[in-house]
């Protein structure tokens, strides 16, 4: 799966940022962020549901990476977690 050469690397603290927005928790922040804006909406819901489609793809591209390699060689701990 992996192409040689491309590496997977990600910080602690951005991974597991990544998961708190999963659920559909990243669409519903970007909908109260923009809410309130002059020019609302600013993004069609067709577009909120493809940003938390679009999580789901990196959180599984972030797995495939971890259980080809193995979890030391894509996460750097950076002492936020």
């Amino acid at each position: 799966m992996i192409v040689e050469g491309i590496r997977c690397r990600i910080r602690t603290s951005t991974l597991e940022r990544l998961y708190d927005l999963t659920d559909g928790a990243l669409s519903r922040i970007m909908q109260q962020v923009t809410a309130d804006d002059p020019i609302a909406p600013l993004i069609a819901e067709p577009h909120f549901k493809a940003m938390d489609r679009r999580l789901a793809i990196v959180l599984h591209t972030v797995d495939d990476f971890v259980r080809e390699l193995s979890i030391d060689a894509v996460l750097v701990s950076d002492g936020f977690s």
